[in-house]
């Protein structure tokens, strides 16, 4: 954790893959990331369709401009949604007593390779989510996979980018 905590700024690009119980094939998305310590969080879709989505403390922004789509949401009044940020969020800011508070934390191996796995302790954010493994290397997260109670599942390969990107 104190080499997530030790980067303020991260930028990458990620491949998302959702397999979803009522689709034969998965979903492919691919764009990029950013993240500003302590709290800005962007991903910005570029494939298949173009999607913003902006968490700047605890507001939150979605924008889905070929669906005519914009949200502006207060973190504070969706508390299961604010868990679900705090899992990437807390993560990249190596930020462990932030998970704490909403998940049981599980890690495996070392700064070479590690796995972290987070279950939610909270009975709104365990019907949305079952469990999240993260997988890195260093201070860098490489893989984000979150699996939902109906077995609908996401992985997110992500590849960091120089600063400035």
């Amino acid at each position: 954790m104190a080499l997530l905590a030790a980067t303020s700024s991260k930028d990458a690009s990620f491949k998302e893959e959702k397999h979803l119980s009522a689709l034969d094939q998965p979903v492919v998305s691919q764009g990029w990331l950013r993240f500003r310590a302590p709290a800005r969080l962007e991903k910005h879709t570029t494939s298949p369709i173009t999607e913003d989505l902006v968490v700047d403390g605890n507001r939150l922004l979605l924008d889905k401009p070929a669906e005519n789509v914009h949200y502006d949401l207060d973190l504070r009044q969706v508390p299961e949604l604010a868990s679900l940020v705090e899992a990437v969020r807390g993560v990249l800011a190596g930020d462990i007593q932030s998970l704490r508070a909403h998940y049981s934390v599980g890690l495996e191996g070392q700064a070479p390779g590690w796995k972290l796995t987070l279950v939610p302790t909270e009975a709104r954010v365990k019907e949305l989510l079952k469990v999240v493994r993260i997988e890195g290397r260093e201070g860098t997260v490489q893989d984000v996979t979150t699996i939902q109670p109906n077995g609908d599942l996401s992985s997110m390969q992500i590849q960091p980018l120089a600063v400035g990107n």
